[in-house]
């Protein structure tokens, strides 16, 4: 049976941004043009959400929303969430086609390895087909428990004892462990339905067969190391907005009050300079996720393309 290095897999995504740093500047460029129609929309729709919310902001201590504003908040979402959503697919699938494509043929680095094809065509239409998957799973595990759970309560006249308390959590662990061991068995759907230029889902259960718990491990690595990173950058990205608003004699408290105009002249120098690190710290993050995977699919049917 064909195996894996955990820790190769670890570390491709370090080990292709050490190879090729130039491409991360490609990529976070892409990004940024990518994300335009979301930057337009919140362009659009900002003055109004933040007039909105300070409005609400204004409201006395512990009185209820307005019903009005409320409703004007969520519909103005709405648009905006749906900008998000078709642009997170967009975003995300040229991205990881082009990581898979840097791990796979490294030898294909022209336009640093971003494309529009085939390739990329049946990897998105993957992305969605997992999307649905696991909102499809997660549902099934959460309708039942709650007529479990509504069934409990009522033979216990509202209050559920020790012991059911303890099926109801046994069964959601049980629940939540069944849905995470499907998606790992599933996990290289991607990479495959990548490589082959074809729609593989079920192909990549029998690629990970006895390689389940290897590849969990290498997935607890990566969300433990992103999730570091992320506090890390986070944390700085803060500090470097926050210094010249403090500088510039801003509140937080006057956050409600400051007129649109006046907060984006205050942000406009920290949003220059902190908008594009995130840009690459997106990519340079993306690249360390998705790489493990198409690692692994490459050691598991020894690709001839090297890490």
């Amino acid at each position: 049976m064909a195996n894996f290095s955990a820790s190769e897999a670890i570390g491709s995504g370090f080990r292709l941004i050490g190879r090729t740093p130039w491409v991360l500047l490609a990529w976070a460029l892409a990004y940024l043009l990518l994300m335009l129609p979301q930057f337009a929309v919140l362009a659009g729709s900002g003055p109004h959400l933040f007039g909105l919310f300070q409005a609400m902001a204004k409201a006395p201590p512990g009185a209820p929303p307005d019903p009005g504003q409320m409703m004007a908040l969520q519909q103005q979402m709405i648009g905006v969430q749906a900008v998000a959503w078709l642009t997170a697919i967009v975003v995300n699938t040229l991205l990881m086609a082009a990581v898979y494509r840097a791990v796979l043929e490294p030898q294909a680095r022209g336009w640093a390895y971003l494309r529009l094809g085939a390739a990329e065509l049946w990897l998105g239409l993957m992305f969605l087909v997992l999307m649905f998957l696991l909102m499809l799973m997660m549902f099934a595990l959460i309708i039942p428990l709650a007529i479990g759970g509504g069934i409990m309560a009522a033979a216990a006249h509202g209050a559920p004892g020790a012991s059911g308390g303890l099926v109801f959590g046994l069964a959601a662990a049980a629940g939540v462990v069944a849905i995470v061991w499907v998606f790992l068995r599933l996990s290289l759907a991607l990479p495959l339905s990548f490589a082959e230029r074809r729609f593989l889902l079920f192909e990549s259960w029998a690629l990970t067969r006895g390689h389940a718990l290897k590849i969990f491990a290498v997935a607890i690595a990566v969300v433990v190391i992103v999730w570091v990173l992320e506090m890390v950058v986070v944390a700085l990205l803060a500090v470097l907005l926050w210094v010249p608003l403090s500088f510039g004699g801003f509140d937080l408290s006057t956050l409600s009050t400051t007129p649109m105009p006046e907060l984006l002249r205050r942000l406009l120098p920290a949003l220059l300079l902190l908008i594009p690190v995130w840009a690459l710290f997106v990519v340079a993050m993306t690249t360390v996720m998705m790489a493990p995977w198409a690692d692994i699919y490459r050691q598991l049917t020894r690709a001839d393309a090297p890490a």
